[in-house]
């Protein structure tokens, strides 16, 4: 299995490690359509709180020499070689390594034996948090009140370690010039209000530094080598790919290597938990990105953790989530360390649909009346008064980040401030939430029926099919063939055609003409929405459609996902497996003259017609393609 995993992983256009709470990468330019960020030999390392709260983060690892006084060579890499277990990248002048253990990176930097170096590291963290900065004398110590405690440390230890609040500082006083003086006590002041500072390290030769993560307030950390740490993150991934993973029968190479790949990413974005809302083990959207868990994700995560030899981690996921339920019903749409700063307020309930898929494998827990209940009163809530505020029967967003696709077309006309790309909604009906909702409501019925309460069965059933007719009354556009979302108040159509109002494939109820016409003329019609790698976020043909920005333009496997279990739902297995095959490429390996080119990708987001990865790499629905690959590899390996 070592040789195995070996061949089938070492690339050169992976660079992410991660291990628990500790993540790293080489930020790639084009990250956030097309933005470019900074890039540098040791990458960026981080412990993520939430997105855009880091408790610690080198934004970037610089690597210096001087060739003679007043001259300064910052070096980069020309060659790379990523293992999931460790890194290795060479320049003109430089070898790097990385690698990460649980909790841990570990760098190292070789230059000439007797040549001089220059780490140069920009560190942030998110102020609200408030970690604290001291000094060590083999490296700074940061302190995140009672919760963490992060060590950066060098070895061998550095004849100086300096700190500024301009890294052109640290740079005029390597390169010889004695005018600089620097005040640790202007640079703590910095970091106490802005949580951002330089450091420098000078080096002769070799130096290698750590980033570790730690609970509470610990003593002295045990050392581990660099080879011992690597050695038990290889010795993780063999264990798991064995003893955890079912194989997958296939002689075709692209297939298996997606697989492993998308294995990889989901697991390496588990975390143990134990801290704040999140008490047990969860998985984030990427660990790189994205530090907590989210409501609408983790059913996405459940469905592929299903296949695994202990198909309970399916559940654990949520089990963050129940006691964060609110006073009145509602579930935030994500759970943090810190409970106190401000949280989504919801996020749609996509559990419905997916509860459906877990009751046939691996079943439903034993004691079900505890997600039974919960789930019952978030349903209550998600119609109650100021929730559905006209009180038809319809579910509202209030706010884009309300549903699954934040900054879409379909919001534009609805944001109480047009200008803003993320704004509060005039209350919107539409077509997602309002399918998930009856989905919420069907599976509710099994489970009350499950607890032998027929009389709340049928009460549920009911909602769940009255539901449906609200959506086929009010949303079904009988010119168009295609479902719309609706103005809370005043019920006018929202005329853009999303990759969500093909959500009512998934439901039992739909009518079936009505699913025949979505399928035929706008899921595969080549004007819309069947391009080279479909399903794009909104219509090809509308005017402001955009291939690179996140939700107006681009293709996402979650989305796709969605579409091919509706498709099989309403018999249109054929192009069900035609879906499966273009989101699984997607991701998938590129090959040229029979030589992978392309590893398999996971992203957030993908150019429709490109296929090019975009947004935040390493991202854990995306691996919704296992799911893809074990339902319907069979068919597809036959068709080819």
């Amino acid at each position: 299995m070592r040789n195995h995993l070996t061949q089938i992983f070492r690339c050169s256009d992976h660079s992410a490690l991660i291990h628990n709470y500790v993540a790293s990468d080489d930020p790639p330019p084009g990250a956030w359509s097309h933005h470019s960020a900074p890039q540098s030999p040791l990458g960026r390392v981080c412990f993520l709180e939430m997105i855009g709260s880091d408790v610690l983060a080198i934004v970037q690892g610089q690597v210096l020499t001087s060739p003679a006084r007043g001259l300064l060579a910052e070096h980069s890499l020309t060659e790379r070689e990523w293992l999931p277990w460790r890194y290795a990248g060479r320049g003109e002048q430089i070898s790097v390594e990385r690698t990460v253990s649980h909790n841990l990176w570990i760098g190292r930097v070789l230059l000439s034996p007797k040549q001089c170096g220059l780490l140069l590291f920009e560190l942030r963290s998110t102020a609200a948090l408030g970690v604290e900065l001291e000094r060590r004398g083999d490296g700074l110590r940061f302190r995140w009140g009672r919760l963490f405690t992060i060590d950066l440390t060098f070895s061998p230890k550095p004849a100086s370690i300096e700190l500024a609040d301009d890294p052109a500082l640290l740079k005029r006083r390597f390169a010889g010039f004695t005018d600089v003086k620097l005040n640790d006590g202007v640079c703590l002041g910095a970091w106490a209000g802005s949580k951002h500072v330089w450091l420098g390290v000078p080096f002769r030769g070799r130096i290698e530094c750590r980033f570790q993560v730690r609970r509470g307030r610990p003593g002295v950390a045990r050392p581990i080598s660099f080879a011992s740490a690597a050695r038990a993150e290889e010795n993780r991934w063999r264990e798991f790919f064995e003893q955890h993973v079912p194989p997958l029968k296939t002689d075709d190479p692209a297939i298996r290597d997606t697989l492993f790949f998308a294995w990889q990413t989901l697991w390496s974005n588990r975390c143990d938990g134990g801290v704040g809302m999140l008490q047990r083990p969860f998985t984030s959207p990427s660990r790189i990105a994205y530090g907590a868990q989210w409501w609408f994700d983790e059913p996405f995560n459940s469905i592929v953790y299903r296949y695994l030899r202990d198909p309970s981690i399916a559940y654990v996921g949520f089990e963050n989530f129940w006691p964060a339920q609110q006073p009145d019903g509602s579930i935030p749409g994500n759970v943090r360390m810190v409970a106190d700063l401000p949280l989504m307020t919801m996020q749609p309930p996509v559990i419905g649909l997916v509860l459906q898929l877990l009751r046939d494998n691996p079943g439903w827990p034993r004691n079900l009346r505890p997600m039974h209940d919960a789930l019952l009163r978030l349903a209550h809530w998600h119609l109650g008064p100021k929730r559905d505020t006209d009180r038809d029967g319809l579910a509202e967003y209030h706010h884009c980040f309300d549903g699954p696709a934040d900054q879409n077309q379909r919001w534009d006309s609805q944001k109480l401030d047009p200008d803003k790309v993320i704004d509060q909604l005039r209350p919107t009906e539409s077509v997602d939430f309002n399918v998930w909702m009856s989905l919420l409501w069907q599976v509710l019925g099994e489970m009350a029926e499950r607890l032998a309460e027929p009389k709340a069965a049928a009460a549920h059933a009911r909602r769940a099919r009255h539901t449906m007719e609200l959506v086929e009354r009010h949303m079904w556009d009988e010119r168009d063939g295609f479902y719309y979302d609706i103005d809370g108040r005043t019920h006018r159509k929202i005329r853009v055609k999303t990759n969500y109002g093909f959500m009512p494939l998934l439901s039992p109820h739909v009518r079936p003409g009505r699913a025949e016409r979505m399928v035929r003329e706008h899921v595969f019609n080549p004007r819309e929405f069947w391009c080279e790698y479909p399903l794009p976020s909104v219509s090809l043909d509308c005017p402001t459609f955009d291939p690179v920005n996140m939700f107006r333009g681009p293709s996402w496997v979650n989305a796709n996902w969605l579409v091919i279990e509706g498709l099989e739902r309403q018999g249109f297995h054929r192009e069900a497996v035609q879906l499966a095959r273009k989101t699984i490429g997607l991701a998938g390996p590129r090959y040229r003259a029979g030589r992978r080119v392309r590893s398999p990708q996971f992203w957030e987001w993908y150019h429709p017609h490109t296929g090019e990865p975009l947004g935040n790499p390493h991202y854990s629905w995306s691996a919704l393609v296992i799911d893809l690959i074990v339902r319907f590899c069979e068919t597809m390996n036959h068709e080819r």
